[in-house]
């Protein structure tokens, strides 16, 4: 039986952002006995992040209930970007396929270091994602492929309110290292990826004559979505929230 809580605690480093800390906390019966809450928080010298959700027992056709909420601040050179996304969907876990379809409020204020002024974008949108795994065993595979993809579309929110699409597919193939004479022997995979990832939205008149895109479907997904990627191809849990 799963115990109740669990902390897990990251200490790590890179050279492109010195020093990082990670938190994550698991409670596996809040807010009630049949909900679990799973919250991150991760700091660096670049960028500070915190997110929390919600997950819901499977129903009679397994299908789980999440919400999710995500804030973080990061510096990027000369600018400082303040992000935070709120969503709510349904995920189903199988086997071979997940599939997860939610609804997210983005909002993204960036700002120059020297500057008073605030840029703030802001969008909503629908979306649904899958996964569609043929590997040999899991979670550990030494050979077969996995595929995902992300579907759907959203409108920007402000002065000019521009609808927008996407289109994110992701491929992953590993390929077993060893003899074919000793099957039983493992001797490491080769691991090829290949992301792929489509946009088309409207440009307003204000956009042409600048000769710019609109600010709010293409910015709002950087920061944040980095911290609440549903998915990986290949991981047996996409559906979660964090």
């Amino acid at each position: 039986e799963a115990r109740l809580q669990k902390v897990v605690v990251g200490v790590g480093a890179s050279t492109d952002s010195g020093g990082r800390l990670s938190l994550e906390h698991l409670h596996n019966q809040f807010p009630t006995n049949s909900w679990r809450t799973l919250s991150k928080l991760s700091i660096d010298q670049e960028a500070q992040s915190v997110a929390t959700g919600l997950i819901s027992p499977p129903d009679e056709r397994g299908w789980r209930m999440n919400a999710t909420f995500a804030a973080q601040q990061q510096s990027s050179g000369s600018f400082d970007v303040r992000s935070q996304i709120w969503r709510i969907g349904a995920a189903k876990e199988e086997e071979r396929i997940d599939r997860h379809y939610y609804l997210q409020y983005e909002r993204s204020d960036t700002a120059a270091s020297d500057l008073a002024d605030v840029t703030r974008s802001q969008a909503i949108s629908a979306l649904y994602n899958f996964t569609w795994r043929r590997f040999d065993s899991m979670p550990f595979p030494t050979a077969g492929w996995a595929f995902g993809a992300d579907l759907g579309g959203g409108l920007t929110l402000g002065a000019d309110r521009v609808p927008y699409a996407r289109l994110l597919t992701r491929w992953q193939f590993f390929w077993p290292l060893g003899s074919a004479n000793k099957p039983d022997r493992r001797d490491g995979r080769l691991s090829l990826r290949s992301p792929a990832m489509a946009r088309r939205w409207r440009r307003t008149d204000t956009d042409t004559r600048s000769g710019r895109g609109t600010a709010g479907a293409p910015s709002l997904e950087q920061p944040v979505e980095r911290m609440t990627r549903v998915q990986k191809v290949g991981s047996p849990r996409c559906g979660a929230p964090l």
